[in-house]
């Protein structure tokens, strides 16, 4: 049967990990350290497997590599469409969060795993990275001045209302990303915890179906989603802290030689 939380009652199933805990903590592992345990271990076995798949790339691609090139290039489609031009500079960082949250949002549907994500403490320390990385490169594109800018806003006469009110949109931000994170997978881990304790399944002509299966195809595609927006929102806040003065993204590395082709493609006309 599920354990329940000291205040409040929720269900919740140990994994493995609290079990390899409890040495450290007890019988009564904390809930942040089995979720923080879990995201340690889920990220060396993520960055392993990531290790395997892009090992020994060839010219000519297999199956393994054409599968992870459809990865990266669908997830530099992605940044490119939200940040512009400079996105190769955070795909990145937006490709292993994805991936990194999309583990880890998975990991409940595991038997006898746990989701990291569904604890405040891992999706909290996931939003403070972004909000800490976002903050330096409105810094490093704008300069410092550029930076304090963007807060005071347009007009000027109107700065001391603007000042306080981006100050505290850049606040909310790593609030609302761990706490909407960590709401639905904490949502979908409980209600599968209290589906699997109710140990009724469903009875179908011929066949026996889990009570949970149903929810378990929810908490797939929502692990997924989730893992999208907050990857997607990452990509929102860069591309907002990194618009020059005069609206304009920072200008990209590879913008001569793309410029070049371009003309090169299509010549000018010579008048006659």
């Amino acid at each position: 049967m599920p354990e329940h939380a000291a205040s409040g009652g929720v269900p919740h199933h140990p994994s493995l990990v609290a079990l390899a805990l409890q040495p450290l903590f007890g019988e009564h592992v904390p809930r942040y350290a089995e979720a923080v345990g879990a995201a340690v271990i889920t990220g060396a076995i993520t960055v392993g497997v990531c290790a395997l798949l892009t090992r020994g790339l060839k010219r000519i691609p297999d199956r393994r590599q054409a599968l992870v090139e459809m990865a990266v290039s669908g997830l530099d489609e992605f940044t490119a469409g939200v940040i512009g031009p400079t996105s190769r500079r955070y795909l990145p960082l937006v490709g292993t969060l994805f991936i990194y949250i999309l583990v880890m949002n998975l990991g409940g549907l595991i038997p006898l795993w746990t989701s990291p994500t569904a604890d405040l403490n891992v999706t909290a320390a996931l939003a403070i990275c972004v909000f800490l990385y976002v903050q330096y490169e409105g810094i490093r594109v704008n300069g410092v001045l550029g930076y304090v800018r963007h807060f005071v806003g347009e007009p000027v006469w109107l700065a001391p209302l603007n000042f306080p009110l981006h100050i505290i949109s850049e606040l909310v931000k790593p609030i609302s990303l761990s706490i909407r994170l960590f709401g639905n997978i904490f949502g979908e881990d409980t209600v599968i915890a209290v589906l699997i304790g109710l140990v009724a399944p469903l009875v179908i002509p011929f066949k026996f179906l889990p009570l949970q299966f149903p929810m378990l195809l929810l908490a797939l595609f929502t692990s997924v989603v989730q893992a999208l927006v907050f990857s997607l929102l990452t990509c929102v806040y860069i591309a907002g802290a990194t618009v020059h003065e005069n609206g304009h993204h920072e200008e990209s590395h590879h913008e001569g030689p793309v410029a070049h082709s371009a003309v090169e493609a299509n010549p000018p006309r010579l008048p006659a």
